[in-house]
């Protein structure tokens, strides 16, 4: 792989491991630091191995707000103090709340972070030790990162948070209760970075009111890619398109707005749960009325049992890729 596509996995494996932004630039910190200790100790082994460790996370940082730096043309700098390099470790930081528009009053350009970031690793480089390439480090650390997927991701029990009333709201409904999940902020954000490694190629999230809203904004937020919604009719402002929503005694219209999805992007659709697969049948009939690619159906829950099996709505999803986190047998 070439440097573009191993920093592409390298953000993929991190999505896996539940990493954001801001988790790295605090990694940048701290492998820094330890880089700095490795110097002062004289352990030369040690400091290549955290050298190349604040590279990686100065690159992956560099990805997450779309400035990639050009490691061709990084000289490997004299060395500064420690202090300087913490300095422009501040200053890029500081570049990257810019960017990001959070709680930062700068204004930089990406051109400008771009340098800044040359320039710090570039100082990285001749402060610690120059033996490989910057491709040849991020090759190796995008392996060794993904033999510890495992061991960096939280462990948590997603069923332990799904309550099951026998009987509601009719018998024999077992009716699968995700209140206690939304009630938790660390199951909610392990089950968000879960959804999110399963479409993290899509170009756009399209979620139908009202449950979908509650899982689709959360993956898109991770990905840095937009949500789209699809309402009731009449909810919607502008030209929008319709599809008829049947259940056995009424009916009702959906609607999406025209102008939100641009042809041949990649689209998925975020569901709460998946039982008699009616709403995700009308989703995905009004999304394909212009011509628009469902690439992967995607649900938190999934009801699996004989009746819901024999559905015609699920018949008529069985062309595309269904996956969900959570599977119930009834």
């Amino acid at each position: 792989m070439n440097f573009t596509q191993t920093l592409d996995h390298y953000k993929k494996n991190e999505i896996l491991a539940h990493v954001q932004l801001d988790d790295v630039i605090i990694k940048v910190t701290q492998e820094l630091w330890e880089m700095l200790e490795a110097k002062m100790d004289n352990n030369l082994q040690e400091l290549a191995k955290e050298t190349a460790d604040t590279i990686v996370n100065i690159l992956s940082a560099s990805k997450w707000v779309d400035v990639i730096p050009d490691i061709q043309n990084i000289p490997y700098k004299q060395s500064i103090s420690s202090k300087q390099l913490f300095i422009q470790m501040k200053n890029r930081t500081q570049a990257i709340q810019s960017l990001r528009k959070r709680y930062s009053r700068n204004q930089v350009s990406k051109e400008e972070f771009k340098i800044i970031t040359e320039d710090f690793l570039s100082h990285v480089l001749g402060y610690g030790w120059a033996n490989q390439t910057i491709q040849e480090i991020l090759n190796i650390n995008s392996t060794k990162f993904a033999n510890r997927i495992d061991d960096y991701k939280p462990k948590i029990d997603l069923k332990s948070y799904i309550n099951q009333y026998q009987d509601f709201p009719k018998a024999p409904v077992s009716f699968k209760d995700i209140s206690p999940l939304l009630t938790s902020p660390e199951a909610m954000r392990y089950l968000s970075f879960e959804l999110a490694e399963k479409c993290n190629w899509a170009d756009v999230i399209v979620g139908l009111d009202a449950r979908w809203f509650l899982f689709g904004p959360l993956v898109a937020e991770i990905l840095h890619i937009p949500f789209v919604m699809i309402r009731k009719k009449g909810k919607l402002p502008g030209e929008t398109i319709n599809q008829e929503y049947k259940k056995e005694y009424w009916s009702d219209i959906m609607e999406i707005q025209k102008w939100s999805i641009s042809p041949n992007q990649k689209v998925v659709l975020i569901d709460d749960l998946l039982a008699t697969w009616g709403t995700m049948d009308t989703a995905w009939k009004l999304i394909e009325q212009l011509w628009w690619k469902i690439y992967k159906v995607l649900s938190v829950v999934q009801i699996n049992d004989e009746f819901c099996s024999q559905m015609r709505e699920k018949y008529n999803l069985s062309r595309y890729d269904i996956e969900s986190i959570l599977h119930y047998e009834k």
